[in-house]
This record gives structure tokens, C-alpha cells and sequence, in this order.
């Protein structure tokens, strides 16, 4: 999540193409000029992130604060409030037609993006899952399915693993859980 909040900062107050470029003994320095206002950017960031980055919405969706995400707090198979229940594991297929007819909160759902899956990690986590289990209870240590593809084919997508804290190439005829998030 800080790296995707970090990107979003960057983004925002930095146009690197926009940097001057200075010649000194025919180099260019404007690399120079990223890497310090990377830097001064970072401490932004790391200083300006707040302490609770999620706020549960009481009705089975918590929000992150930073990015303003809905996401579902409890997966298929496990109580929409509690998460008591043993979790469902699913198909590419399964999981965007899962997402596609959720009903929570009277909101629309979808599969959520490679980069937004990604920034639920919670690589200080000292749990089996890397995610934040105040917001994400009883989260399986696991893959979850993206929206995005691999390559132009699309028979393989981009998962988030939860244990292992990354992202895999994961078949769509394989199985992994769906988190959704709301459009």
C-alpha cells in the first residue's frame, strides 16, 4: 500500500518530464534531480500516512482512506459481518461472475485490478496473511484474483499471494478467492 500511495503523490505533485536538464561534462543530471526529489517525496508520504488506513462501513464493506476503495470485507462462503465460515475457493470465471452479482450493500462490484489487490498488502504483518486482519479478518493465506491479464492472451492473470506477500502468474482454470471492490 505505501508504494501505491507513494506513486499516487508522485503523480500528483511531479512531472519528471517537465524537469530541467543539466548538462556538466556532457551528463545529464536530471536523474539526479528525480532521485533527491524521490527522496523528499518519500518522507512526505511516509510522514503523511495515517495511522488507520481503513475505516469499516459496518455493512460488510470497509473503505480505504488513502485511495477511497470499497472493498468487501469477507470473502464467499464466510459471514458478511464476521467472516465466521469456511471461505470458497474459485475459478477465474467463477470469481467475476461471483463479483459481477454481489449484492452487498447495495452497491456494484467487480474483480479488482492487479494494483488494487496488490495494495491490500501488509508486508509488516506477522501473520500467515499479509493483510491487515483488523480490517480483513480471518483472510486466507492465499491468492486473489485480479481483473488483469499476464499478456494480450488472457488465459493467465496476475493474482496477489497473501502469504508470500507477492504476485503470481496464476491460470484462470485454477483456483484462488475473490475480494471483491465497488465501482
Amino acid at each position: 500500500m505505501f508504494f501505491l500511495k507513494l506513486k499516487m503523490y508522485i503523480n500528483k505533485f511531479l512531472d519528471f518530464n517537465k524537469l530541467p536538464i543539466y548538462l556538466i561534462n556532457n551528463q545529464i543530471y536530471r536523474k539526479f534531480i528525480m532521485i533527491k526529489y524521490f527522496i523528499f517525496l518519500t518522507v512526505i508520504v511516509v510522514t503523511s500516512m495515517e495511522a488507520i488506513p481503513y475505516s469499516d462501513n459496518g455493512n460488510g464493506t470497509i473503505t480505504d482512506t488513502g485511495t477511497k476503495i470499497v472493498w468487501q470485507k469477507c470473502i464467499d462462503g464466510q459471514d458478511t459481518l464476521t467472516c465466521e465460515g469456511d471461505a470458497v475457493q474459485m475459478n477465474y470465471m467463477q470469481a467475476n461472475i461471483y463479483c459481477a452479482n454481489l449484492g452487498l450493500a447495495g452497491k456494484k462490484w467487480r474483480l479488482p485490478k492487479r494494483e488494487e489487490i496488490f495494495s491490500l498488502l501488509d508486508l509488516t504483518s506477522k501473520e500467515d496473511s499479509k493483510i491487515d486482519g483488523g480490517a480483513f479478518p480471518k483472510t486466507q493465506a492465499y491468492r486473489y484474483w485480479s481483473s488483469t491479464p499476464t499478456d494480450s492472451k488472457e488465459k493467465v492473470m496476475w493474482t496477489t499471494h497473501f502469504y508470500y506477500g507477492d504476485e503470481k502468474r496464476t491460470k484462470k482454470v485454477e483456483k484462488g478467492y475473490a475480494r471483491c471492490v465497488a465501482i
